[in-house]
């Protein structure tokens, strides 16, 4: 105690501050400012960690989505840019494929449907086919009922999982809607459970906006066959202060028939889309339109599922 306290040591430490103020006081203020630069950017750090979580919590840690676009190399004689497509055995081929898969699932939506209960209707929801499992990598909040399940999927089951936007709309007096029935387009489906995710982002069709369905159900009813989705049509324009400089729009030939679906809901036929240009023929030139131009888009979720 006595060295640590040593009078003589203690006043040459003060006359030694006396006499250099001006070093002192930097001194003081670069540690100060060290410090509060530290906190500042371990409280903005930890802030931006909880913007994205609650942006994309509701996602499993460590998960990727595989989509099809044009390739970017040659292979094998075969030129670059061509397209491909996904199909259902792709699944089980991914899995094989690559060691240290947990989970995989397939998903396929459709976007632009209503669903009606009694005289309330929720326009421009969109349906989302999940299979068994898929709960492990978009994690549900349930506020009533469950998931789907394995025995929903292999007996295609007409029954769905409401998202909180949809349950407000056809539910405004609130209470557990489980067991009643929904209509949408044309099919009537059994709600079994209500998914209260209060974000609005997701993969496809945001869970907030979607009657999550069998996928097996989805692509029965939608005559999918084991193909993804895919580009019938390509529209932008250019704005500037409200004026339209330029447009681009192309029909683009998917390389498979329309459903009848499909052709009610968009007014597209095949006929039309005969003598179309391919996705690998036109995507060059939309993306060489759009350049490094700021993009804006409706149901921008929906579209980017195709890319």
């Amino acid at each position: 105690m006595k060295e640590i306290f040593d009078i003589d040591r203690l006043d040459e430490v003060v006359r030694t501050l006396t006499n250099n103020k001006s070093r002192s006081l930097l001194t003081a203020f670069g540690v100060f400012w060290g410090i509060f630069m530290l906190v500042l950017l371990l409280g903005s750090g930890k802030g931006l960690e909880l913007l994205m979580m609650s942006n994309f919590g509701n996602f499993t840690k460590s998960c990727g989505i595989i989509a099809a676009n044009a390739t970017t190399l040659p292979y094998k004689g075969y030129q670059d840019g061509r397209s491909w497509s996904l199909n259902v055995e792709d699944v089980e081929r991914i899995r094989n494929a690559v060691p240290g898969i947990k989970d995989i699932c397939q998903l396929d939506t459709r976007w632009g449907v209503n669903a009606t209960y009694g005289k309330h209707t929720y326009t421009g929801c969109g349906l989302k086919g999940v299979v068994a499992g898929y709960e492990k990598i978009e994690v549900p909040k349930l506020k009533y009922g469950r998931y789907i399940n394995e025995d929903d999927v292999r007996l295609r089951r007409k029954v769905c999982v409401i998202g909180r936007r949809i349950y407000s709309e056809l539910f405004p007096d609130g209470g557990n809607p489980c067991g009643k029935y929904v209509l949408c387009d044309g099919v009537y489906y059994q709600i079994v459970g209500v998914d209260n995710w209060k974000n609005d982002s997701g993969m496809g069709v945001s869970p907030a906006y979607a009657l999550q369905i069998p996928n097996s159900l989805l692509r029965e009813i939608y005559n999918l066959g084991n193909k993804t989705d895919a580009i019938t049509e390509i529209g932008a324009a250019i704005y500037r202060d409200g004026e339209i400089l330029d447009q681009f729009q192309t029909f683009v030939n998917p390389g498979r028939p329309l459903t009848q679906q499909i052709i009610d809901l968009t007014g597209i036929t095949d006929e039309m889309l005969k003598d179309a240009p391919t996705i690998e023929e036109i995507l060059p030139k939309f993306l060489e339109f759009c350049g490094d131009r700021p993009l804006a888009a409706h149901n921008a979720d929906f579209d980017v599922g195709f890319i």
